[in-house]
């Protein structure tokens, strides 16, 4: 895995250069690998970088499962413990404060585009819960029912928490996060129904209207 690579990798650098260092010099760097023993965190920059991209990894991984349990129709009563997984790991890459931090890529652009992949395939995911198909039985109607809700939850559950983001940053109009939000938002202007979310259960309803109070937030600023 990524993770056990990375630690190989270190291990390696390590061991070389305790073999080109005479002792002295291996003390020294003995000593910097052990101080965490003694309650001080060795290179915490680089720990809290490689955190991060564990935690990258994970939300890409639970995104896929959650995507692909909407596309298959199966496994269904994991759902909402998966998107409750997501929407953490989400937070925790979007960060906190005033300053946006690039734990999507390695810089902007890069970002940009990486929550725009991830709003283009909840939107393509909603489009495909919502095909309707001949000849369907009573069962397949119904789960194609809770299948749309639970598309819906996830989008307006993830999208109001990218916009809370949004308004919490000193200068929005600068932020990565804007193209993706711009997709989102042009995308329920074409489609007034989606938008109104008529017949919609208690989750989704809660989530939408947080999404809505964010977007005034967002547009206020």
């Amino acid at each position: 895995s990524y993770s056990q690579l990375s630690g190989d990798a270190k291990a390696v650098a390590v061991k070389e250069s305790s073999g080109q260092l005479d002792g002295k010099g291996r003390g020294k760097i003995e000593a910097k690998l052990v101080t965490r023993g003694n309650g001080v965190e060795a290179y915490p920059g680089k720990e809290g970088a490689s955190n991060l991209q564990e935690t990258y990894k994970s939300f890409c991984t639970r995104f896929v499962r959650l995507i692909g349990i909407l596309f298959t129709r199966t496994i269904l009563e994991t759902f909402a413990e998966v998107l409750s997984l997501i929407s953490n790991g989400l937070r925790e890459l979007l960060s906190s404060g005033q300053d946006e931090e690039l734990n999507f890529g390695q810089d902007a652009l890069e970002n940009g585009l990486a929550i725009v992949r991830i709003i283009s395939i909840i939107v393509f995911t909603v489009h495909n819960a919502k095909k309707e198909f001949e000849g369907q039985t009573y069962a397949e109607i119904v789960q194609r029912a809770v299948l749309l809700q639970n598309a819906f939850t996830a989008a307006f559950e993830l999208m109001s928490i990218i916009i809370d983001r949004c308004v919490q940053l000193q200068d929005p109009s600068c932020s990565f996060l804007l193209p993706g939000i711009l997709v989102f938002v042009e995308w329920l202007a074409c489609y007034p129904d989606l938008a109104a979310g008529n017949d919609v259960d208690e989750n989704q309803s809660t989530v939408r209207s947080k999404f809505w109070n964010h977007c005034i937030s967002f547009l206020n600023k």
